[in-house]
C-alpha cells in the first residue's frame, strides 16, 4: 500500500503523511493526473528518482488536503494556495513525507546509511560529536536540524553553530530537544523500517 502512515497529533495541530514509493513512474503520473499541474512540474527534474519523490509527496499531500496546491518562495520554503496552514516536505530514497500545521512545521525523513559518518563534522558541533556515536544518532541530528532549517524558512542557517541538539539515548520513538539561536524546541522522531523521521512544530 502506498500511503505507509498518517498521523494526527492533537496537542500539535498537525498532520503527517508518509508515502511508500512502491509505484513506477508511469504509475505516479496516472494518479496524479487530477492533481493540477504537478506532472508538468516534475519534468523540471531530470533524474526519474526524483521525479517519483516529486509526485509521491503531492499524493501525500492530496490525503492531507483534496486538490492542495503548494508555490515555493525565493527560500525554496512551500506554502500552500489559498490555504492558511504551513506545510513541509521531504523524501528520501522511496519515501516521501508531508507535514501540515496551524502553525509553522518542519519535517524531514532519511534512510540511514554509513555516508553520514563522513558529513557529520560538517552539520555537528563538537558537544553532538561526543554522544552521537552511532549512524542513528547523528541521522536523526541531521534530521532534527534539518526540520528546523525547513521550520525556520529563511535559507540562512549554519548547522553546526545555528542549531545544537542535546544529547540523547535513541528510542523507536520518542523526543529530543535542540537550541535554535537562544530558543529551545522540542522535536518529535520515529524510527520507521530503515528510516528515520523528525518533525516540529513552532
Amino acid at each position: 500500500m502506498p500511503l505507509l502512515k498518517t498521523e494526527y497529533i492533537t496537542e500539535k495541530y498537525c498532520e503527517i503523511a508518509i508515502w511508500d514509493i512502491t509505484e513506477n513512474f508511469d504509475e505516479l503520473r496516472i494518479l496524479c493526473a487530477e492533481l493540477g499541474d504537478t506532472n508538468k512540474i516534475s519534468d523540471n527534474f531530470k533524474a526519474q528518482a526524483r521525479k517519483k519523490q516529486f509526485l509521491a509527496s503531492r499524493m501525500a499531500l492530496n490525503i492531507l488536503i483534496k486538490e492542495a496546491k503548494i508555490i515555493y518562495n525565493l527560500n525554496g520554503t512551500p506554502t500552500l494556495v489559498d490555504d492558511n496552514r504551513f506545510v513541509s516536505i521531504s523524501h528520501s530514497n522511496n519515501r516521501a513525507a508531508i507535514i501540515v500545521g496551524n502553525k509553522k512545521v518542519g519535517i524531514d525523513i532519511e534512510k540511514v546509511s554509513d555516508k553520514i559518518e563522513k558529513i557529520a563534522p560538517k552539520f555537528m558541533n563538537a558537544s553532538e560529536l561526543l554522544f552521537a556515536k552511532s549512524v542513528i544518532t547523528k541521522t536523526i541530528c541531521w534530521c532534527a536540524k534539518e526540520a528546523l532549517f525547513k521550520m525556520d524558512g529563511t535559507g540562512n542557517v549554519i548547522f553546526a553553530e545555528d542549531i545544537i541538539v542535546d544529547s540523547f539515548e535513541v528510542m523507536p520513538k520518542g523526543t529530543i530537544t535542540a537550541n535554535f539561536r537562544n530558543i529551545r524546541y522540542c522535536l518529535h522522531y520515529e524510527l520507521i523500517d530503515e528510516f528515520v523521521l523528525v518533525y516540529v512544530t513552532n
